[in-house]
């Protein structure tokens, strides 16, 4: 049983040798807005423009698309224990083309507290990503916000790219502030072989390596009996 088993580690060594170098192609970037201060005014929308780039411009390779997107809002808490309590979150572009999102972190005045201040403002178009309620009123045991984009989201996320023009929009409506610890986008890519597609690994290939190591090892028992 021994030799078995040393037949099917060396084997599988050279297929993790092949899969090894199908993950280094993929990329894992991390991009975080550049806010004045960590909290958010429940009287005020903000735009993150510029999506995906940091505060110093950064942005994914041309050559690779997004296998998967994830936002998250760290360690958030609203300071007004009683009230209204809701986070939008959008993914939005603009429309007409004359008057581009803004790269970085904007915020506007929002007396509406209802609704989504971006998609429902003339000039903007997009998808709304998620609604948070129930977000943690106690300072000392905060939450910590996940949202992982599905595949249709990816697809419009990569359109505003494409564009020039992505936004993450966040709507607070609270009745005073949330207070958090940074917001980070995290971005999964692979080389383009054609949008959300499995990595082209041809299967004789990889049975090839499979049979031929073994084969290796057979031949140099043969030889040691010999």
């Amino acid at each position: 049983m021994r030799k078995v088993r040393r037949i099917v580690a060396a084997s599988c060594v050279a297929l993790a040798i092949v899969a090894g170098a199908v993950a280094a192609d993929a990329g894992v970037y991390y991009f975080k807005p550049n806010f004045d201060d960590y909290s958010l005014n429940q009287s005020r929308a903000y735009l993150w423009g510029g999506v995906p780039k940091d505060g110093g411009g950064n942005t994914i390779p041309g050559d690779e698309y997004i296998v998967s997107a994830t936002l998250t809002i760290s360690n958030i808490y609203d300071a007004d224990y009683y009230g209204t309590n809701y986070m939008r979150v959008s993914l939005l572009d603009r429309t007409g083309g004359n008057n581009p999102i803004p790269v970085g972190v904007s915020s506007y005045y929002d007396s509406n507290h209802y609704n989504d201040y971006f998609l429902d403002k003339e000039g903007y178009t997009g998808i709304s990503l998620v609604t948070y309620s129930g977000i943690s009123k106690n300072r000392y045991d905060r939450d910590t916000l996940v949202y992982e984009f599905e595949k249709s989201e990816i697809d419009v996320l990569e359109a505003y790219i494409a564009d020039d023009n992505a936004g993450i929009g966040f709507d607070p409506d609270c009745d005073n502030y949330y207070y958090h610890c940074g917001i980070t986008l995290m971005i999964e890519t692979d080389e383009e072989q054609g949008p959300h597609e499995e990595p082209n690994i041809p299967e004789p290939f990889a049975g090839s390596i499979l049979l031929g190591g073994i084969g290796m090892i057979l031949a140099r028992r043969r030889r040691r009996r010999s």
